[in-house]
């Protein structure tokens, strides 16, 4: 039996190409979902959001909605609005991001 060349294999490797696309991108976007944490201002009336996403405000003195994102290249809402938060409102890391911190010291450890 005569090996199939790589032209007749093409069809495979493009679905095998497109699949690992699919669940790449599934899975950095659970990462993206889960690793947006909300940070509450000391007063409790407002609330910051950082993450891989968009920077976002919320509160409840806004008439729409409630939430408000600074959009790419504009200053953070983060920055302009952040000041007052304590170490002690930053909410816990994610699984996926305190797994990553501890991969990132095994790595530091081992040079």
């Amino acid at each position: 039996m005569a090996r199939p060349t790589a032209a007749e294999n093409r069809f495979f490797w493009e679905l095998v190409v497109a699949f690992t696309v699919v669940v790449c991108a599934a899975v950095f976007q659970t990462f993206h979902f889960f690793n947006n944490s909300w940070l509450t201002q000391s007063d409790g009336s407002i609330e910051y959001q950082r993450g891989l996403g968009d920077d976002c405000v919320k509160s409840e003195g806004f008439d729409d909605e409630g939430i408000r994102c600074s959009e790419w290249g504009a200053p953070s809402t983060f920055i302009l609005n952040g000041r007052g938060i304590s170490p002690q409102d930053v909410v816990d890391p994610s699984a996926g991001c305190s797994h990553y911190e501890k991969m990132d010291c095994m790595r530091e450890l081992e040079q």
